[in-house]
Order: structure tokens, then C-alpha cells, then sequence
């Protein structure tokens, strides 16, 4: 589980890293062919790498809860499952008690 989220992160990383290479190169292509300017390609590029990171931060914030939020379930089901448990023990070792107190040996 950790690893396909681990895996999954990993891939949102590298298409950003191709996003951030394509934007450039098209900046770039615009500035050669001047439809832009130099500094409307900068403004542009610093925008967008804005918008990535605040939408990055987004995500990451929603999958870090959903992450939690997974864990916690599993976790509380864990718990149930093991307080069941340690009743059944006492009430097994209170029975074994209770015999050994009817039969002496």
C-alpha cells in the first residue's frame, strides 16, 4: 500500500517535470518567434510554476489525509478486534480459575 502511494507520488513529480520542460520550451518557441517578450515568458513561467506549487500543496494536503485517514480506520478496526480479545482471555482465565478452585488438587 505505502509503496503504490510512494509509486503514485513519484509519477505526479515527474509530470511536473515534464510540464515545467514543455511550458519552457514553448515560452521559449513564443519568445523566438516574438509573440512575446522575453520578460512576458518569465512573468508567464513564474506564474504557472506558481499555480503548480500551490495546487502540488493541495494535493499532497489531501492525499497526506486520506493517507490518515485510511491508517486510522485500519487502526481502530485493529483495536475492536484486540479489546475483544483480551475479554475473551479474562473471561477464559477467570473460568480456568474458577475450576481450579472447585477442584483442588
Amino acid at each position: 500500500m505505502i509503496d503504490l502511494i510512494r509509486k503514485t507520488i513519484l509519477a505526479g513529480v515527474g509530470a511536473a517535470v515534464l510540464t515545467k520542460e514543455k511550458v519552457e520550451e514553448s515560452l521559449n518557441d513564443l519568445v523566438e518567434k516574438g509573440r512575446i517578450s522575453a520578460d512576458e515568458a518569465k512573468a508567464t513561467a513564474e506564474k504557472i510554476a506558481e499555480e503548480g506549487k500551490r495546487e502540488f500543496e493541495t494535493v499532497s494536503k489531501d492525499m497526506q489525509k486520506g493517507v490518515s485517514d485510511l491508517l486510522e480506520q485500519i487502526g481502530v478496526g485493529q483495536k475492536d478486534r484486540l479489546a475483544s480479545l483480551e475479554k475473551r482471555l479474562l473471561a477464559l482465565e477467570i473460568e480456568v480459575q474458577n475450576l481450579a478452585n472447585k477442584n483442588p488438587e
